[in-house]
């Protein structure tokens, strides 16, 4: 499948097919940048091109991080007329495409994405970023790539937890829309099993679900912040448990919050799908204190000193509310787990 995302600068390619990242024309001049733990893998997709290898973990998702890679690459000679090919997951996609956007006031680059959450979300759209000690992703921009090419072949070998941290953002993407959620329920074992049709699918439903929202709303001023259904309890999982839980698992839990904030009717169904795909959908108590509040508070969703929350009504039908006073929340937070 071969898609294209247009935005209000340019327009790019999104390919999804066995085998692509092989048959990808890249610019002679592409410097490779992987996440460390895929050095042999990236050696063996990309013969003969320079690599940089970078650690990568949601700690190194840091501003540090981001001077480092720009400093190697002035030691190797990188000008404005190179490009880099992020080969990652969604921390070193991050990264990489911030650093493409600042690096020389600005270069081209690439998506590779390796895991099945950078595929369905992070390579899709642009944003860019790293994280503050305050939370996620506060200081950043939206740069996009000049392409994102995806292999599913990739995510065969993808280990279970990984797997189904990208799930997570597939369902998200199934409440947004309602085809995508029946075609999920009609589909587990296919996908469960990996089977390479069945990935396929799963990669372009979302892909194309991210794309429309995207076309929109390139800068998330009002449709883009759909894609925020269950990040703002999410992320502020994330923050209180010191980055322990993974971004998906961590959808995953903010999507049983705000479902039951927002009494959406299809939630058995729902909660039902993520225990299907792996992922747990009781957040640990131990992080259902005033700390996940405060951890909300400084969104950049929020709204003065209201939180912004996207709610599910039903399949389909979302809403988003700008003016959550933080004591209803509160409210909520002590009831769910009484």
């Amino acid at each position: 499948m071969r898609l294209t995302l247009k935005t209000s600068t340019q327009q790019y390619p999104i390919i999804v097919a066995l085998n692509s990242v092989k048959k990808f024309a890249f610019p002679a001049t592409a410097i490779v940048v992987a996440d460390a733990a895929l050095a042999k893998l990236a050696r063996r997709t990309f013969p003969g091109r320079r690599i940089i290898l970078l650690p990568v973990g949601e700690a190194c998702k840091r501003l540090s991080t981001v001077e480092t890679l720009c400093e190697k690459l002035v030691r190797i000679g990188v000008d404005r007329k190179a490009s880099l090919v992020a080969f990652g997951g969604g921390v070193l996609g991050d990264i990489v495409g911030f650093t493409a956007s600042v690096y020389m006031r600005g270069i081209k680059y690439y998506h590779v994405p390796t895991t099945l959450l950078a595929m369905v979300d992070s390579s899709i759209g642009g944003k860019t970023g790293v994280d503050l000690a305050s939370g996620k992703n506060l200081v950043g921009r939206i740069y996009q790539p000049q392409a994102v090419i995806m292999d599913p072949n990739i995510l065969r070998t993808l280990p279970p937890k990984e797997f189904a941290n990208g799930l997570a953002e597939v369902v998200k993407h199934g409440v947004l829309y309602q085809p995508l959620f029946l075609w999920l329920e009609k589909n587990v074992s296919a996908i469960q099993r990996r089977r390479p049709a069945a990935l396929q699918q799963l990669i372009a439903r979302s892909v194309v679900v991210k794309v429309g929202i995207v076309e929109m709303d390139e800068h998330e001023n009002q449709e883009r912040m759909l894609l925020n259904l269950g990040h703002t309890f999410g992320h502020a999982i994330e923050k209180v448990s010191h980055y322990q839980i993974p971004h998906g698992q961590a959808v995953a839990y903010g999507l049983a919050l705000i479902s039951a904030y927002a009494k959406m009717p299809e939630r058995a169904r729902l909660l039902f799908l993520l225990e299907q795909f792996g992922l747990q959908i009781e957040p640990p108590r131990q992080f259902m204190r005033a700390a996940l509040l405060q951890a909300m508070l400084v969104d950049k969703k929020r709204s003065g000193s209201n939180i912004t929350l996207v709610l599910p009504k039903t399949l389909g039908q979302i809403v988003i509310c700008s003016s959550v006073q933080p004591k209803i929340i509160e409210r909520f937070l002590r009831n769910y787990q009484a």
